[in-house]
């Protein structure tokens, strides 16, 4: 086993099961890692991807874009990695990322990660 696949089992590993927040996914680096994320790591738990409206698009209508847009349209992903994404409207430059209690606590009971 090569050092590069022994890394990419210990990631792997690690988020089996695991719930993420992801950010900047609509970003250009942002989609990359999230298109990986989708990819490769296929036993991971929920995946909460924080959004926020922008230029007379809500956040929904962002994810919908982004997901109909050429980087995902090179691989074919399981439907259950698409039932995992759950979208969290909000903002990274708010106090408190901008997200309503309800999503903040729902956050909080699925214990999710953020990746750095």
């Amino acid at each position: 086993m090569t050092a590069s696949s022994e890394q990419s089992s210990e990631i792997k590993r690690f988020y089996t099961g695991k719930n993420v927040l992801i950010t900047g996914i609509t970003g250009v680096c942002g989609r990359v890692f999230f298109e990986k994320v989708l990819r490769s790591l296929t036993t991971i738990g929920t995946i909460f991807v924080l959004i926020r409206g922008k230029r007379n698009l809500s956040a929904n209508e962002r994810l919908k874009k982004l997901l109909s847009s050429v980087i995902f349209q090179f691989h074919k992903y399981p439907e259950s990695q698409f039932q995992k994404i759950v979208l969290i409207e909000g903002d990274v430059t708010e106090k408190g990322l901008g997200i309503s209690e309800k999503d903040r606590r729902l956050l909080i009971d699925n214990k999710a990660v953020c990746p750095k």
